[in-house]
């Protein structure tokens, strides 16, 4: 039998499942407990544990590839922005990435959306998914601003797509609305761990924080896979110490590269975020936000603190100054460094 896509596996499960559904609704239990059992056993490596509703896995390799974007602000009308243009933009720096990196996941860390309609979130998704490449999602402070009468708008479109990999779990307790994560795996074992986090929007008298439920859950995914597996944090606004980290760099205690060309816009306090992150052996964050930053210092030789590139010119932004980062993961995660992140220039033709 040929080997099938992530996204084709991915369906084929989900089939299954409603199969199971409907054979339990007519009252065919052995069936149903026959097609359970089977989806159990064939459909693990794309859901991970049933017992986790938070976990997905991906096939690892040497030299996995993520393409980063950030901050599209799809959506965004001031300035009457030229649609056609900004497709035609976003689509040809997917495809020169798709051509030149053969990325193996996409990521998307948050203000993809401004004041974005209904019909504007179902486009841009359309645009990301058309690629066939594996896509995650989380938030940034703008993105459900046109949604506050139903938060989860932008989720239910998510999980329509062929090729996203994103894990909804409405009405859970937790803060925010993505808190998951991608095991990369090799022989079952994790060889990168991808947190997927929200870092919500405001609070306090300012922008707000991932918040101490959030961090307690991912202690607990680190505590309940007890493999030390190294991780790498995806979220949108970034902690107290990337300014810090960034004033080090100019001074020479750190060693950096990229520029930034505005203050940092962190959170109205410092809850610890850092060091619950230290705590479960991430290795490195990725946030956008502020949009003149590209930044990426080693900070204190503990942890990468990256800035994304800026993917549009909607809203403000520095002219000229629009990209995406690829991160390419080394077999052994001991050598992830610097060079391992990578700027690219994407301008408008």
């Amino acid at each position: 039998m040929p080997k099938r896509s992530w996204a084709s596996e991915k369906r084929f499960c989900q089939t299954r499942k409603r199969l199971i559904i409907g054979a339990m609704k007519t009252k065919r239990t052995s069936l149903a407990l026959g097609l359970a059992a089977l989806l159990a056993v064939s459909c693990s490596a794309s859901s991970g544990p049933l017992s986790d509703p938070y976990r997905l896995k991906m096939d690892f390799h040497d030299g996995f590839t993520i393409l980063w974007l950030t901050d599209i602000h799809w959506g965004w009308t001031e300035d009457n922005p030229d649609y056609e243009k900004e497709r035609l933009h976003l689509s040809g720096m997917i495809e020169e990435a798709k051509k030149n990196q053969s990325p193996d996941l996409l990521v998307l860390t948050g203000d993809s959306f401004r004041t974005a309609t209904q019909l504007q979130v179902n486009e841009l998704l359309d645009i990301i998914d058309s690629f066939d490449i594996p896509w995650a999602f989380t938030y940034g402070n703008h993105d459900t601003e046109s949604f506050s009468a139903y938060q989860y708008y932008i989720n239910d479109q998510i999980v329509k797509r062929k090729n996203q990999v994103f894990v909804d779990v409405k009405n859970d307790g937790l803060t925010g609305l993505a808190n998951y994560y991608i095991d990369l795996v090799s022989e079952e074992k994790a060889i990168y761990r991808l947190y997927i986090i929200d870092s919500n929007s405001y609070g306090g008298t300012g922008y707000d924080v991932i918040h101490q439920d959030q961090l307690d859950h991912l202690q607990s995914i680190y505590r309940t896979a007890g493999d030390n597996a190294p991780g790498l944090a995806f979220f949108h606004i970034p902690l107290t110490e990337f300014s810090s980290a960034y004033q080090g760099y100019q001074l020479g205690m750190f060693q950096g590269r990229g520029s930034n060309g505005e203050a940092v816009s962190s959170p109205y306090t410092n809850n610890g975020a850092y060091d619950v992150f230290k705590s479960i052996n991430v290795k490195a964050c990725f946030c956008g936000h502020d949009h003149k930053n590209f930044s990426d210092v080693y900070y204190k030789n503990e942890m990468i603190l990256s800035f994304g590139a800026k993917a549009t010119d909607l809203d403000y932004h520095t002219e000229g100054l629009y990209g995406y980062k690829i991160i390419t993961l080394p077999q052994n995660p001991a050598s992830f460094s610097l060079g391992n992140i990578q700027m690219h220039y994407f301008l408008y033709q």
